[in-house]
């Protein structure tokens, strides 16, 4: 679909024609919105594992280079297409350092599996792939899509100004988001030694805190 998007900008974007290199940032946008997949089980075999401050680590560490890189590019060549492919430098270490990370962690990870799954394993890793992939993509519709708009109505200029305080609003949900993330092996816990009364008191009470 991004593919797709890319030969049709000008039906969701207005004043298209006044950035260089429109298709190629957008697709190096695409491309950075798609790298984090490959390395996603590895991430949260990690997460899962009880040791979330590695992630929160490698993360922290990528993003400052990457911002560091990106100010420094784009002080001295003032160029959004540098800019954004040292944004997507900077996923990519990120992703690498967790392929190495993970490798060192779980050996088990170099071996590949030949035994096959049975049904049932398919049909409940469907069942939850389906559930997934909708809650991602109705999250990116609702979450993301407001740059879209403000640059159809309003044209890029306007979306640029407003990107600014986009920044900042999506900087506190990263806290919010962290703070969620944090908890939730300690819901797994509470799912598998706990009550479902209890368990959906505690789910309202984070959920209340969150919308807060």
């Amino acid at each position: 679909l991004g593919i797709i998007f890319s030969y049709h900008l000008n039906l969701i974007l207005n004043n298209v024609d006044i950035i260089l290199d429109i298709k190629i940032i957008y697709l190096l946008y695409l491309i950075n919105a798609i790298l984090p997949y490959f390395f996603a089980h590895r991430r949260w075999l990690i997460l899962n594992d009880q040791r979330r401050y590695i992630v929160v680590l490698n993360s922290f560490i990528s993003t400052v280079l990457g911002l560091l890189a990106r100010l420094i590019f784009l002080r001295i060549y003032k160029s959004f297409l540098i800019f954004s492919i040292c944004m997507l430098n900077a996923t990519l270490i990120e992703g690498v350092i967790t392929f190495v990370v993970s490798n060192k962690l779980y050996p088990f990870l170099k071996y590949r599996i030949t035994e096959a799954l049975t049904k049932s394993e398919k049909k409940a890793i469907l069942k939850n792939v389906k559930g997934a992939t909708l809650n991602q993509a109705f999250g990116l519709v609702i979450h993301t899509t407001d740059s879209v708009y403000i640059s159809k109505i309003a044209g890029l200029i306007k979306a640029g100004i407003y990107a600014p305080y986009k920044f900042i609003i999506n900087a506190f949900k990263t806290i919010n988001w962290q703070f969620c993330e944090s908890i939730a092996a300690g819901f797994g816990n509470l799912a598998a030694v706990g009550s479902i009364k209890k368990l959906e008191k505690r789910f309202y009470d984070v959920l209340f805190i969150g919308n807060v």
